[in-house]
């Protein structure tokens, strides 16, 4: 289900006019939904173990996955 509650957070913001830098200042809500916040122990350790920035992490997340864990690749690549 994470999947339709971030193109929903989406939706939401674009509908109020906010682009990606501009959202960040909507409430927190949307951000925790659109960043996937529900891994922030996994995603911060991480980040902090291979000395990126979370943002990074978060994003590359998001874009290769959408924060489906279960969700494989036509590489094999999972999660």
């Amino acid at each position: 289900m994470y999947n339709t509650a971030v193109y929903a957070a989406r939706q939401i913001l674009d509908q109020a006019n906010l682009n990606d830098v501009t959202s960040l200042n909507a409430p927190m809500f949307f951000n925790h939904v659109r960043f996937g916040t529900y891994f922030v122990d996994s995603v911060l350790s991480a980040a902090k173990a291979n000395n990126f920035s979370p943002l990074l992490l978060f994003a590359t997340i998001r874009q290769e996955s959408m924060f489906q864990p279960y969700i494989s690749s036509s590489a094999g690549a999972l999660g």
